[in-house]
């Protein structure tokens, strides 16, 4: 079955026009701030509250209540998935601080009954839509919520070492809110899987895995392929060298996407982007058959998932 997914809140750093965000007025960009640092060392920098040195969960508490006002939602009771940056564990802080700011904003929590964390970073979209899928087919939920919210470590962390500092690199905070329900046309999930990266592996050995899988398993031509990118070239490196692996469904009629160059990391806002900015291609019929969306998480997490799209 289908599904429609409508976007309430996109806010990169300053920015929140969604045609802007995604791409959709070609004649405008986004263009991040010039931070300058005591010694001289500069950052490109999207961020949504002031750079300042304080913990991980501090910032993402502080980004919420910063945005969560500009949420467009009133009286909504629906299930939420919040999508958070990889961590060992979503701890009682995070979870009774951002539980407070949905008790108190959007009345979407009840003691955390109805809310759903995925701390996988990138990947964490991926694995969230099969909990959508469960609750909006098996528990006839009418609509359920995503949520997804990540920064750059060089906005809060060791702000004086200058060899955080890189310029070509921009370093962003993003905040998502999205919603998705059953719809007579929409996009499908055809295939996902994942595969854990441990330290005994060879850097593509995982996605090697997925690949394979995929092709034995799905196999259908590959026409927009999301793939990550970032400055060092590492995961760049990992998926180009295991690329080869999808040869009998990846080729000539493969559009590669990249969307960080434009956006910067998005961390765990990533996959729920790239969710969004292939719906709206999708929307405007500028894709029209099979597409594979690849995250990779910064430790263990490999995910590829295929979507199409089904027309009433």
């Amino acid at each position: 079955m289908p599904l429609a997914i409508d976007l309430h809140h996109l806010q990169i750093g300053k920015f929140s026009d969604p045609d802007l965000l995604l791409e959709l007025n070609s004649e405008a960009r986004v263009e991040p701030d010039l931070y300058c640092f005591d010694d001289g060392n500069v950052l490109r920098s999207m961020s949504i509250i002031p750079i300042k040195e304080q913990t991980l969960k501090q910032r993402l508490v502080d980004i919420l209540e910063e945005t969560i006002k500009k949420f467009e939602l009133e009286n909504n009771n629906s299930p939420i998935c919040v999508l958070l940056p990889q961590m060992d564990e979503v701890d009682d802080f995070l979870k009774q601080s951002l539980s407070y700011h949905f008790d108190r904003l959007i009345h979407v929590l009840e003691r955390n009954e109805g809310c759903y964390f995925f701390p996988y970073g990138r990947s964490a979209l991926l694995f969230a839509w099969d909990k959508v899928e469960k609750l909006i087919f098996k528990q006839n939920y009418q609509e359920v919520l995503l949520l997804a919210i990540d920064t750059d470590f060089r906005l809060f962390s060791q702000l004086t070492n200058g060899l955080l500092c890189d310029v070509e690199n921009i370093a962003s905070e993003c905040v998502i809110l999205a919603s998705i329900k059953r719809a007579e046309s929409g996009l499908k999930r055809d295939w996902f899987s994942y595969e854990l990266r441990t330290s005994d592996q060879s850097e593509s050995a995982a996605l090697a895995f997925v690949f394979n899988k995929y092709v034995q398993t799905k196999g259908l031509p590959i026409y927009q392929f999301y793939a990550p990118f970032d400055g060092s070239g590492t995961l760049v490196d990992e998926w180009t060298n295991a690329y080869h692996r999808l040869s009998p469904c990846a080729g000539k009629q493969t559009q590669v996407v990249m969307t960080t160059p434009f956006t910067g990391d998005l961390g765990a806002c990533s996959g729920l982007y790239n969710l969004l900015h292939l719906n709206d291609r999708y929307q405007q019929g500028k894709y029209l058959y099979n597409t594979m969306q690849l995250e990779i998480s910064p430790r263990l997490y490999r995910a590829a998932a295929l979507y199409s799209w089904q027309d009433e």
